[in-house]
């Protein structure tokens, strides 16, 4: 599958716009298909303004599940709208943005697939080549993510379901005006 990330500089902050499309097949079966996209705007201050997301999971045996999540700052907080309506009371919520080295600072997450607050753990661990390399961990939640020596983020790795591994790795920046800093 992929997994791509378009970057569009503005005034006040930045718009991402992610979109994932996965498909694992056995056989010639299709056992799991992931279809994600996410439109995010982050303010100068790498805050999640509002974002929007629409997700389709599909598996063999579970069927079909689809949601759709908004969220936009309030004077009061972040109002989640979707399968669940919540409100997080900070000002400054960031999502799973692995490009922003700045969520190494966090101490939760907003899931956008979910809707849901994720509290994580960051830990820096032992470099391996170049780069530093970080885990988050938390409920249901191990990744680990590398930066490249300039700041850019360069792959990740996340445990999954059955003592499977999900990896991305960089493909390209063409995209990304320049790096993002910490």
């Amino acid at each position: 599958g992929e997994h791509s990330f378009l970057f569009a500089p503005s005034s006040d902050g930045i718009k991402v716009q992610s979109r994932a499309s996965f498909n694992y097949r056995l056989f010639n079966i299709s056992l799991y298909k992931y279809e994600h996209f996410s439109e995010e705007d982050y303010d100068s201050e790498n805050c999640l303004v509002k974002m929007n997301s629409s997700t389709l999971t599909e598996t063999k045996v579970r069927g079909s599940i689809r949601q759709k999540i908004a969220g936009e700052r309030k004077d009061n907080g972040f109002l989640i709208m979707g399968s669940n309506e919540e409100q997080l009371d900070k000002q400054c919520v960031m999502s799973f943005a692995y490009w922003n080295p700045k969520i190494l600072e966090q101490t939760s997450l907003l899931n956008a697939q979910t809707g849901k607050e994720v509290k994580i753990t960051v830990r820096e661990l032992p470099e391996i080549g170049s780069g530093a390399k970080y885990s988050l961990a938390g409920e249901n939640l191990n990744i680990e993510i590398q930066y490249s020596e300039k700041g850019s983020w360069i792959s990740l790795k996340s445990k999954i379901s059955k003592g499977r591994n999900l990896r991305y790795a960089l493909c390209s920046e063409e995209n990304l005006s320049s790096p993002l800093s910490r």
